[in-house]
């Protein structure tokens, strides 16, 4: 299980279960220090998440692959000016993490590869890619769907990225993940801990969300697992997965991670994580909450 690091919260008061906010400089200068110490490789960044990746670049990202994300474009078509936008963008983006090339630049917003004109900005980032400014093209996707839309208009991307967690399956059971694997695509797993919700007290559930997670918490609870162990236990059985994000925004978070994920490694894994699969979207899709 390779972690990648995500920002947001470097840049942004983000997530339902946050009550710390944004984290400090100096925290996130501590982060940093103790992600190389653990070899986690990757950052997950974007242009949106606040003024993350120029935090990013005054710690100095010189020992991690970088992945950034492209604007998001207003409008149903993609136009000339849209183009501009991105090129711009991803400029600011290099200039504030101060380097000269990032791992990947993903489309960070699903809906643009819908609008009339999307194929622009691929060629745009592909002849990005020819110099030398990325060296990956990615997704970042929501549902099945959104799988179906990229595969079926061959983008030839090198990254999708999609929610996976114990509550959000589908892409697991609609058997997408060996089809991306034999095109040679990176599935990188987000939202695994689903915005907080899957390491949440009970008590701060609605009636929902509580319910969907009754039976789950109580098998946690049987086997002496922790939540966080639990949500890491179901990401680990999953063997096309190539990279976890997690979201982090204190050391001692991060700290819990790297220890629930070397646990959850050598654990046998008995719980039957498919019954507790939900495709009701108010519960797995952070956008309807």
């Amino acid at each position: 299980m390779e972690i990648t690091l995500g920002t947001v919260q470097f840049g942004l008061n983000y997530g339902i279960t946050n009550s710390i906010g944004k984290t400090p400089f100096k925290e996130v200068q501590s982060i940093m220090e103790y992600a190389k110490k653990v070899e986690i490789k990757t950052l997950d960044t974007a242009p949106s998440y606040g003024d993350a990746e120029n935090i990013l670049g005054s710690v100095g990202v010189s020992n991690f692959e970088i992945i950034t994300k492209t604007p998001h474009f207003p409008g149903n078509t993609i136009r000339k000016q849209d183009i501009h936008l991105l090129i711009q963008t991803i400029k600011s983006s290099l200039d504030a993490l101060k380097v000269n090339q990032v791992s990947a630049i993903l489309i960070h917003n699903v809906m643009d590869c819908y609008k009339f004109g999307i194929n622009d900005v691929f060629d745009t980032l592909r002849q990005m890619k020819e110099d030398g400014i990325i060296k990956k093209i990615g997704v970042s996707v929501y549902e099945v769907k959104d799988i179906e839309r990229i595969v079926e208009l061959d983008f030839l991307v090198d990254i999708i990225q999609i929610p996976i967690n114990v509550l959000n399956q589908s892409v697991v059971q609609k058997g997408w993940l060996p089809k991306l694997k034999e095109k040679n695509i990176e599935i990188h797993a987000r939202s695994i801990f689903l915005q907080g919700l899957l390491l949440a007290d009970e008590e701060a559930l609605n009636i929902d969300q509580r319910e969907a997670l009754e039976e789950y918490f109580y098998q946690l609870r049987l086997l002496n697992l922790t939540k966080l162990e639990g949500a890491l236990l179901y990401i680990n059985q999953i063997k096309e997965i190539d990279k976890v994000l997690v979201g982090i925004n204190n050391l001692e978070h991060l700290k819990a991670i790297i220890a629930a994920k070397n646990r959850v490694q050598v654990l046998e894994n008995k719980i039957e994580f498919e019954k507790f699969a939900t495709s009701n979207r108010s519960i797995i899709d952070p956008r309807l909450w």
